[in-house]
């Protein structure tokens, strides 16, 4: 299924623009408090969207063209329908991931299982990760991680770079050989915890360190160039740009969000990618139909941010940069061979 994917991003430019991605916050609900988390989850006290609505999305993205869908945010282990939705998505031909903290995942193991993917997250070593997430949540995390594996779930992880977890890359990447996982990497959000947030100089350090793991054979899912293009970031306070053509020398590819993938908040709202949430004007699917909430988000102007995972290396898989085809393939090649040697 991910090949098929893969062969719809590279003919989709000659194609009718379609979300071949789809990403969803799907409850108003968490059980943690990320220092960087742009959404403060645990506060919200809105209904969650309900199981039919969520199937009628389901539904929604199927005829807009969908191949994959991402269950994110706050974290979707707490609905008690997920397993039910995951099914109701799969049944749908949808490859489907998850985003999830990882507490909850050896309690709901039956309803995950076939998951064609799942992301924990995991922000450095026992003390710093334990600092933001509690006592404890370190060792939870990583036991999350071998049940995945047990279960034959591709597994990777997830890890917002910031100021207490810059001397941690080394750590998780070892962790990554050991037990079996590949790695992402985010650059933080700027709603998020000031305290948390590298200086500039901080965070290109971080980057460089990224590039240099990644060329010894590390697995790490971002590609060289995705790294490299955040590395030249001006202004890491800024976090997109309207309409800008090139930054420092580099040319910048349309941007594919909205228009071959877009995220749907937990009030039904639809925004172009997570970094515009708060930033852009978002329209609910369920007053004004999904298919004028696509038409409307799929022409954004938003050209460039410095968020690169995602949409930042799809985007360059749509605009068929060759090298980053194939890092993608020997990563989804040693991502098979990891998935093969299941943790027993």
């Amino acid at each position: 299924m991910k090949a098929a994917l893969a062969i719809n991003l590279l003919f989709a430019k000659w194609r009718r623009p379609r979300p071949y991605v789809v990403h969803i916050n799907q409850n108003n609900s968490c059980n943690l408090r990320c220092p960087y988390c742009y959404g403060d989850y645990w506060k919200r006290t809105a209904e969650d969207i309900s199981t039919q609505e969520m199937k009628s999305f389901i539904d929604g993205i199927v005829e807009l063209g969908a191949k994959r869908i991402m269950f994110c945010a706050a974290e979707p282990l707490m609905r008690k329908d997920i397993g039910e939705l995951i099914r109701y998505a799969q049944s749908k031909k949808l490859i489907c991931g998850m985003n999830t903290n990882g507490h909850l995942v050896r309690r709901r193991i039956a309803d995950i299982k076939t998951l064609n993917s799942i992301t924990i997250s995991i922000d450095g070593n026992r003390e710093h990760h334990d600092s933001g997430k509690g006592k404890g949540s370190y060792d939870i995390v990583l036991d999350a991680i071998k049940c995945a594996r047990e279960h034959r779930i591709p597994v990777h992880t997830s890890t917002m770079i910031g100021k207490n977890n810059l001397g941690d890359i080394g750590h998780i990447l070892g962790l990554a050989k050991e037990l079996g996982f590949v790695t992402e990497w985010l650059l933080p959000f700027y709603n998020g915890s000031a305290e948390w947030i590298p200086d500039a100089g901080e965070l290109r350090a971080a980057l460089l360190k990224l590039l240099e793991y990644k060329k010894r054979g590390y697995p790490i899912s971002n590609s060289s160039k995705s790294l490299l293009n955040a590395l030249k970031w001006e202004d890491y306070r800024n976090r997109r740009h309207i309409n800008k053509k090139e930054i420092n020398d580099t040319i910048v590819p349309d941007c594919c969000a909205g228009k071959y993938g877009f995220i749907m908040e937990n009030d039904g709202k639809i925004y172009p990618c997570g970094q515009q949430i708060g930033v852009y004007e978002g329209m609910d699917f369920r007053k004004e139909g999904l298919r004028k909430c696509y038409e409307f988000v799929k022409d954004n102007n938003c050209r460039a941010c410095y968020s690169f995972v995602a949409m930042k290396d799809y985007t360059m898989l749509i605009n068929h940069d060759w090298s980053v085809w194939w890092e993608q393939f020997i990563n989804a090649l040693n991502e098979w061979k990891i998935s093969k040697n299941a943790i027993r």
